[in-house]
């Protein structure tokens, strides 16, 4: 019989994982974690038709300042915050400055852990922008999988100067592995630390995951309220608000233990 390190030698040669899979009672404590809740306000729904736009809180006239990490070529967003008078702040080292804001800063960066020649560390960013004291913000995270570096480097100061975080969370067809599992599972406890789940939506661009019977979307767009400005809690209402990221594909209709 083959030892279970031999084994592991064997299957690495041939570039195949042997990292232990996440139980289903893992990955039911995640979506627990997630599922969104009534906390109280009304929402709106910013941005385009389809990528691009997100569900936030209707509680705008208190915002002053938004900051958005990962342009991407689409300010949608951006340009239905300046309806109301909220300054955005970008940054995106794969594309120049957006043409269609008015009143926005934007860094030609990477928002990243640590700062570099094309890169700069998140709480530099904030830090630089605002003042120390300043709050009533949003932040808006899009960044093709480095939202868990940021999430893991900003600092808890910062992180409570906002009142809504709008984040896309990608490579979730890797929930089930142990080492994504418990970075994943680290980040979600310290937004909650601040904030509450208040809208949840699966991105249709990539499709789902079955984890032994458990579906789970591989992007997943969420926006979080922070827990100074909650009304209530109660059962989430929101229902057929949700667009379709890639208008030419299905949507994704996730099942009802997801809320």
């Amino acid at each position: 019989m083959i030892s279970k390190k031999i084994l592991k030698k064997i299957l690495s040669k041939f570039g195949i994982s042997t990292y232990g899979t996440v139980k289903k009672k893992e990955i039911l404590k995640i979506i627990d974690l997630l599922r969104p809740l009534n906390l109280g306000h009304d929402y709106i729904r910013l941005g385009g038709i389809s990528d691009g736009s997100y569900i936030v809180p209707k509680i705008l006239d208190d915002i002053k300042f938004c900051f958005s990490a990962g342009y991407g070529g689409d300010c949608s967003f951006e340009k239905s915050l300046e309806n109301y008078g909220i300054k955005s702040f970008l940054a995106d080292y794969s594309f120049d400055a957006p043409t269609e804001l008015k009143d926005f800063d934007y860094q030609k960066k990477f928002i990243k852990s640590y700062s570099s020649n094309n890169s700069i560390n998140i709480n530099d960013w904030i830090e630089a922008s605002v003042s120390s004291n300043q709050k009533k913000m949003i932040l808006q995270i899009d960044v093709e999988g480095s939202e868990y570096e940021i999430i893991h480097a900003i600092t808890e100061n910062n992180l409570q100067k906002f009142e809504v975080i709008v984040i896309e969370f990608h490579n979730l067809f890797l929930v089930n592995n142990q080492i994504f599992y418990k970075y994943f599972l680290e980040c979600i406890y310290k937004l909650k630390k601040f904030f509450e789940i208040f809208y949840l939506q699966p991105n249709n661009c990539c499709g789902v995951s079955n984890f032994d019977t458990i579906i789970f979307p591989n992007v997943l767009e969420i926006t979080l309220l922070n827990k100074m400005k909650i009304i209530k809690k109660g059962k989430f209402t929101f229902k057929n608000v949700a667009v379709k990221n890639i208008l030419t594909k299905n949507e994704i209709i996730l099942p009802d233990y997801w809320y």
